[in-house]
This record gives structure tokens, sequence and C-alpha cells, in this order.
């Protein structure tokens, strides 16, 4: 699907809504830092040489760094490259090759399960209930938060990811992944996210509206044409949906 330029007629109707995950519906380094804490208290209950070593603190965001770079097919695939740092933290403890992939995916596991233990923004899920009645849903993340343990796959048609499509924002492809899956022209497809270059600018490229969820009273750059729509509070988007 070519990438389509900017809109610059009256807004079609929409009839899908996509909306990006981390730092839209919830606070990402609130989640990501309680993600972190109960990893670290894992490693220091069932390995606790390894997370004084291999995977002390220092060295586990070392190794991150050092296998993003050996591998940099891995830097928008953070399961994989979690998984994969870990692994190397393990080996460098004294495991085995088997071992250390082993206890590589329970420790992740552990990550997994507090990464998606979600502190949601304010009217979040009332805001998606009430637009789950009236379009079609679906996510487009970078991250690897789960629609289903985070508990709001119901209002969802589907969720996109980096490591799912290929390509991470703001690449198009993963816009495009979506549009040509769910049989949509862009013009009626809504996209909204936090991030003025991943989210706004990159789905405005191709062909999208736009609505920027500014919860956090960001500056937007001034380099980039602002979004058609902003919205400072989640329960703010079916309103403005509504007068559009």
């Amino acid at each position: 699907m070519p990438t389509h330029g900017r809109n610059e007629t009256m807004p079609k109707k929409i009839t899908l809504i996509s909306f990006d995950l981390d730092n839209t519906l919830w606070p990402t380094r609130k989640v990501i830092g309680r993600a972190e804490r109960s990893l670290r208290h894992w490693l220091e209950q069932h390995h606790g040489a390894a997370a004084a070593t291999g995977l002390s603190t220092n060295n586990f965001w070392q190794l991150r760094q050092q296998v993003a770079e050996a591998q940099p097919h891995l830097r928008h695939q953070p399961t994989l490259l979690r998984q994969a740092v870990l692994r190397e933290g393990f080996l460098a403890s004294g495991y085995s090759a088997s071992a250390a992939q082993e206890a590589a995916l329970l420790a992740f596991d552990a990550f997994i399960a507090a990464r998606n233990h979600i502190t949601f923004f304010p009217q979040a899920i009332d805001t998606l209930r009430t637009l789950a009645q009236q379009y079609r849903l679906v996510a487009i993340t970078n991250g690897n938060a789960n629609l289903e343990r985070v508990g709001i796959m119901p209002f969802f048609t589907a969720q996109y990811t980096a490591e799912q499509v290929g390509h991470a924002k703001p690449a198009a492809e993963i816009y495009e992944h979506m549009l040509a899956e769910q049989h949509i022209s862009p013009e009626h497809c809504l996209h909204v996210g936090d991030h003025p270059v991943e989210d706004i600018e990159a789905a405005r490229q191709c062909g999208m509206q736009t609505l920027w969820a500014n919860l956090t009273q960001a500056q937007w750059p001034a380099e980039i044409a602002p979004p058609e729509r902003t919205v400072t509070t989640l329960g703010a988007i079916p309103h403005q949906l509504k007068q559009n």
C-alpha cells in the first residue's frame, strides 16, 4: 500500500480508531519501573549469585547495550532482546547454555507478568468502552504489552506490534499492515497516540486522521505541523469526536 499525502480536505467519517498503548493508555515509566523491580526481586530470590554477578543492575544495562549493538535486529523486538540479555547474563554467571536459556525464559516470565500489570490513565477504561460501541478499535505498539493479559482485549478487534509486523513506528509499514489487514482506507481511520513523530506524523503521512493524546502536558515540537485534534484527558475523546 503506497504512502499517502496529507489530507487537506474535510475529514472523512471515522470508522476505525487505532490506539498507541504506552504513554497513551497508561504511564509507561511507572509500569516498566515496577516490572524491573519485580524482575530484580525474582532474580535475587531464585538466582542470587547471578543477580549479584552477571545480572547485577550495572551489568544488565551494559549487556543490553552490547546485545543491541551486536544484534541490531533486536532493537525493535523487546521480548527477544530482553530474553537475549538475560541469557547472556546467566552465561556470564557460569551457567551452561541450556541452563542459561531455561533460566532466562523463567526470568522473562516474571518480568512480563509485571509488565502487563497496568495502572491506567484516568478515564481510560470508560473511554474505550464508549468508543468500542461506535468504532472498530485496534492497537498499534512498539512495546510488548499484551491486551489479553492487560484485560482490555474485549474492546479491541486486533493488536499490531512491531515484533509481529517486523517494522516499528514510525515506519509506515506497521500502519500500512494494519490498514491492509483491516481492509479500510486510511482516511476513515483515526490514530490516537502520545508521540509526535512515531504516532502523529507517521500516521498522518499514511493518510490517517490523528489525535494527540497529550496527557503529560508535553510541548509539541515546533518543526512538526500540529495534529488535527488534541486532548489532555482520555475522557475528552468521545466528546471531541462527537463534535467533529
